[in-house]
């Protein structure tokens, strides 16, 4: 019989056993897991899945906000749900996911945000009641076009956390719909980066401060989240050029981010499910998630 519980109800053991299915489904190395255990992992917002008293599913609820007008919505993002290879095909994540549904709407959430993995998984999730809600669109530069537009005058800036945070929530905090994040969910993600191979940017010139949040891989960086205008990214290819002697440039931009000459359609990107506990929300068309921890 499998049951439905968090993990705060367990002893301390259960961490090892959610790091065991973590490394089984993800393939993270122990650093990832460590970065994540020791700065996001709260037992009562890790919901998991028992048999036999034995960790088999997990999901990890991350909490969050979503604009709304002028004011901010309680929600939570739903990250890094996986069952023990041993374990799946049964039907234990569609419960899981249906528990924790029912506990953040007992906890006062409105909704729940999640980023599916793969197109696959969006028609899984639409079964549970999720709906797609959040678009964006990927952009490929070469080295050669970025440098094709930069402005040499813009600056590299060191950011603090709380710096980059109030950055972000001056891009992203206006439009209904998008997901804001708090300090901590900031610093972490700008953690993450550094350790997989990146680093936050921060830049400044005469059109605007803004920063890039990046992973470099062999010869490539992904942009995972930008905060600049399409007026001010050839600032953001200055710092971007100057910090990494990549051949490729991959922008992963809110969905009506229009760069020159990009004619690159949007996707959809996260989903979302409301609890109920307040009137429908007004989410825009393209609606933006972000930091969404892939």
């Amino acid at each position: 019989m499998t049951e439905l519980t968090f993990a705060d109800t367990r002893p301390s053991g259960i961490e090892a056993q959610l790091r065991t299915i973590w490394h089984r489904c993800f393939g993270d190395t122990d650093a990832y897991m460590d970065l994540f255990f020791t700065s996001r992992y709260v037992p009562h917002n890790a919901a998991v899945a028992l048999e036999d008293n034995k960790a088999v599913a997990m999901l990890f609820l991350l909490p969050c906000r979503i604009a709304a007008g002028a004011a901010a919505i309680k929600a939570d993002y739903l990250y890094a749900a996986a069952t023990h290879p041993d374990y799946q095909g049964r039907g234990i994540m569609s419960k899981l996911m249906g528990f924790a549904a029912e506990q953040v709407r007992l906890r006062g959430s409105a909704a729940i945000a999640l980023a599916p993995a793969s197109r696959s998984l969006f028609s899984f999730y639409a079964k549970l009641g999720y709906k797609a809600a959040f678009r964006r669109k990927k952009v490929v530069f070469s080295r050669e076009e970025l440098k094709s537009m930069e402005i040499s005058a813009a600056k590299e800036k060191n950011l603090t956390d709380r710096e980059l945070a109030a950055l972000r929530d001056s891009y992203y905090g206006a439009r209904n719909g998008n997901l804001l994040w708090d300090l901590e969910a900031v610093s972490y993600a700008r953690r993450e980066c550094v350790l997989t191979g990146g680093k936050a940017i921060g830049f400044t010139s005469d059109l605007a401060d803004g920063y890039a949040l990046c992973r470099a891989f062999a010869g490539a960086v992904d942009v995972l989240e930008l905060g600049a205008t399409p007026a001010s990214l050839p600032c953001a290819a200055a710092v971007l050029l100057r910090a990494f002697q990549a051949n490729t440039f991959a922008f992963y931009l809110p969905a009506d981010f229009q760069a020159a000459g990009d004619k690159t359609l949007p996707q959809d990107a996260g989903m979302l499910l409301e609890t109920g506990l307040v009137p429908p929300l007004e989410i825009d068309a393209d609606a933006y998630l972000g930091l969404t921890l892939e």
